[in-house]
This record gives C-alpha cells, structure tokens and sequence, in this order.
C-alpha cells in the first residue's frame, strides 16, 4: 500500500469539511471514499509501517464527525458511518473512545431508545447494536455512567421489529449486566416488560434469546419484580396445562 495513492491520509482536511458539508451527497460520497481508504491502508499497514501513526492520525481527525453522521438522513451515510465507527474502535486508544462517549451515546438514545423509532433501516439499527457490543467488550466499567441510557436503548431494541436486533439485544443485555453490575441494578426493572413480553414471540431463536437473557441477568434484577411483571404480561405462567405453563 503506497502512501502517495491515500488521499484521505494525505488531506484529511479536505475530507473533514466534505463529510461536514451541507449537501448530503457530498457526505455520503466523502464518507464512504474515507471508509474505502482507511480500510484498505490497514489492510496495508502491515507492510507499510509508515502508514500506523498516519492511519490513527486520521482516526482521531474523523472521529467526531463521523460520530455525528450516524444520524444523517441518508441511510447509506448512516451505515458507514457505524462501520468507520467499528473500526474507530478496534483501533483507538480507550482514552480517546471515552472522550467521545458523551457526544456519542446520546445520539444513539436518540435514534434507539425513543417510544418512536427514529432509526427506520433494520440494518443499521442492527450495526448500532454491534458497536455498542463493541464499546462494552473495549470500554468495560468505562461505560458505567451510561448505564441509564444503555438499559434505555435495550428496553426497545428488545423489542425491535427485525428479529435479529432482538437476538443481539438480549445477549449484549446479559453482557452489560455482567460487566456493568454494581449499576446495572439501579434500573434493570426497566428491561423487565420488553423481555417478559418477547418470550411468547413466534420465533424460537428469539424465545432462546429471552430466555438466556433473563437467566444470566435475574441474579442483577430485584426478583419480586420480575415475578410480578411476568406473570401480568404471560398467560402461558397461569395456563391449566402443565406442559404449557
């Protein structure tokens, strides 16, 4: 990989002011021409020891603008974005990541964790979920003080239309409990009506899911009140025969 053919590495201020342009085109175009390129330099950095510093450079250059796009009206800005995203994690340093938690996390409540749902594309509410996996498996405790609006994001995407984003949810739930504890209990009743109400759903890959989640998660969640909400949202709890309930 010759470093003289990255133009994103070689003007990232070019870059920087298209993908912050008005004209929405102009992002899309620049942001997927800045994903195509820092993938390929870090396909590439490994016989170019050149290109690691330049590559992070660039990183931290993007980091806050790419952020920002993942709630562009286009559906394909959002997208790579949440890929540029993957790989901004991947290789930033810890440091760096949680200095954009807070510019970041609320705008995933705000796309994810509304009564309405302000992300329309079931492919990219499931990459938003994915990177918020990877934030935990990068941040751990780090992400502590977000434990509200993780609970917040999960409470819907457990509930989410495409069957995928439920599976996913459920897992990073028991992830989050597990690796947030000593805060996750502050408001783990919340994710109480969303799971209880998907363990009837049609799909048994999402009932296994449910069922999974709330195994390893019960031990977080104040049993009086998982019982209560079970049995009020579960007809099948108090059904006559055996086998069903």
């Amino acid at each position: 990989m010759d470093l003289d053919n990255q133009t994103v590495l070689k003007n990232p201020d070019r870059y920087l002011n298209m993908i912050q342009d008005e004209n929405q085109i102009i992002r899309r175009d620049a942001i997927k021409t800045i994903s195509a390129e820092l993938q390929s330099a870090v396909r590439g950095e490994k016989t170019n020891l050149a290109l690691q510093v330049t590559i992070e450079e660039a990183m931290l250059v993007f980091l806050r603008p790419v952020t920002l796009l993942i709630r562009d009206p286009l559906e394909k800005t959002r997208e790579v974005a949440y890929e540029l995203l993957g790989l901004f994690i991947l290789r930033l340093p810890k440091q760096k990541l949680k200095e954009i938690l807070p510019t970041l996390i609320p705008i995933m409540v705000e796309r994810l964790g509304q009564p309405e749902l302000n992300e329309p594309s079931e492919e990219v509410r499931l990459l938003a979920v994915h990177r918020l996996e990877d934030l935990l498996n990068k941040l751990g405790t780090d992400l502590n003080p977000f434990i509200d609006d993780m609970i917040q994001i999960l409470a819907n995407t457990i509930t989410d239309p495409f069957h995928t984003v439920r599976i996913l949810s459920c897992g990073l739930a028991s992830q989050v409990a597990e690796v947030c504890r000593t805060v996750f209990h502050y408001n783990s009743e919340r994710l109480l009506r969303p799971l209880c109400s998907s363990i009837s759903h049609q799909q048994q890959r999402v009932r296994v899911a449910v069922v999974d989640c709330i195994r390893k998660s019960l031990v977080f969640i104040p049993i009086n009140s998982f019982i209560y909400r079970l049995i009020h949202d579960d007809d099948n709890i108090l059904h006559p025969l055996p086998q069903i309930k």
